[in-house]
């Protein structure tokens, strides 16, 4: 089970401290100047100033695909904690918390970059009509991302912060109350 849960995290994108060829996003902004400019024109900064990124080359990766494996396997996650096989309820509590907490931030890193897309919170099986997915609003979709939030928040299983070096990197409520402010902004 804690496997399992490991392989939820493990779709967290790599992309808060570097992008194309390791250059910061700061680069392309106001906030910084890359060093790169005029030396090197595969680089980021050079393809933003130029006009070459495009839909079809976007610097920051295939996010698209992490975020939503990411979503699936915390909602396979969700479907199957009730009945794994783990000893203490806490710690099942603790896991299911961080899953949902987990699906929230993937979703609000898709909603970023691409919009509103359907919430999804059961896995899909094999005979599933995604035609019957509809695009929702974006209200819609912050909506069950507080709510996600909102249930972590109340779960008294999952740290308010990681006080144990083991656990450095793992979900607490206080992300969640981060997470839950950043998406109301």
């Amino acid at each position: 089970t804690g496997a399992y849960l490991n392989r939820v995290y493990g779709h967290i994108p790599s992309y808060y401290w570097f992008y194309h060829f390791y250059a910061f996003l700061a680069g392309i902004t106001d906030e910084a100047h890359d060093s790169d400019v005029g030396n090197e024109n595969s680089g980021m900064a050079n393809q933003w100033l130029s006009g070459a990124l495009t839909p079809a080359f976007d610097p920051t990766g295939d996010t698209y695909t992490a975020l939503w494996g990411g979503i699936y396997d915390a909602n396979v996650f969700l479907e199957n904690i009730d009945n794994a096989n783990v000893t203490t309820g806490n710690l099942k509590m603790r896991f299911k918390a961080e899953a949902q907490l987990l699906r929230a931030f993937y979703y609000s890193e898709l909603i970023k970059k691409y919009g509103p897309l359907p919430y999804v919170d059961k896995p899909f099986d094999s005979k599933f009509d995604y035609s019957q997915l509809t695009r929702p609003t974006f209200q819609e979709v912050t909506n069950m991302i507080v709510k996600d939030c909102d249930e972590v928040i109340s779960n008294t299983a999952l740290p308010m912060r990681i006080t144990s070096a083991n656990e450095r990197g793992r979900m607490t409520r206080a992300i969640a109350y981060a997470l839950k402010s950043q998406v109301l902004l």
